[in-house]
């Protein structure tokens, strides 16, 4: 099997199911005609059995999965899956991603799976992507249990400081970021956060930290003195 063969089949194995513009965004953006190449390796390894697709999506591109996937094509997730992979897509756009991992334990927080935790602009990122199959309800409950993990400093076994936490989605007035006790932000989408990284990589800074406060505050995780910054947004970050 040929090498971009085996990278399509990890990526559906990282984020469950995939759209044909998501693979081509992936694996094919380095080609002239990403589109006709991609949809001629898609249809092979369908033909060889390694992939199933949801065809049935009118003016809609496919969507992809492996065929030893334990999870339905007809999976209500399905569209978050599909969310989770355009938010890593999106911040691929402005640096690598290293470290990926969806949907997955972390070593000490056994009461919750982050749908991204990474890194990203040489920082640790857990990120939450919010669509309309993801209450504010199930948010803030998910959020306790990294209420729990920032005070049982289990989180210190593998950061050196606690990641930031990021929502990337429909932004809720009624959410109160204030109630925990480390730094949370939350952006419609990764873009963003543009002004922001960009004013990271002119500066060559090491770490980005966010609030609106002008000195360190004693009980919140992430938050520095430097010059404040807006997102597309509107919120205020920090960069020091």
């Amino acid at each position: 099997m040929k090498k971009r063969d085996l990278a399509i089949l990890k990526s559906l194995q990282t984020f469950t199911f995939l759209s044909t513009e998501q693979i081509c965004e992936l694996h094919f953006s380095n080609l002239t005609y990403p589109r006709v190449n991609a949809n001629r390796v898609l249809k092979r390894l369908r033909l060889k059995g390694e992939l199933g697709a949801i065809t049935d999506r009118s003016f809609q591109s496919y969507i992809y999965y492996l065929k030893d996937t334990k999870v339905k094509s007809n999976s209500q997730k399905r569209d978050h899956y599909l969310e989770i992979a355009s938010t890593h897509i999106a911040m691929k756009n402005y640096s690598d991603v290293s470290n990926l991992k969806v949907e997955e334990k972390i070593p000490g927080a056994e009461e919750f799976r982050p749908d991204i935790s990474c890194t990203w602009l040489d920082l640790d990122w857990i990120i939450e992507v919010q669509n309309s199959h993801y209450s504010l309800k199930q948010l803030e409950s998910k959020l306790i249990s990294y209420q729990k993990w920032y005070k049982s400093g289990n989180w210190k076994r593998l950061y050196k400081q606690f990641p930031n936490i990021l929502i990337v989605g429909n932004i809720n007035s009624k959410f109160n970021k204030s109630a925990y006790d480390f730094t949370i932000e939350w952006v419609n989408k990764i873009s963003d956060l543009e002004p922001a990284i960009a004013y990271f990589k002119a500066s060559n800074i090491k770490k980005v930290t966010k609030g609106a406060g002008k000195v360190k505050t004693s009980n919140k995780a992430n938050m520095g003195v430097s010059q404040p910054i807006k997102s597309n947004g509107g919120i205020t970050y920090r960069l020091s």
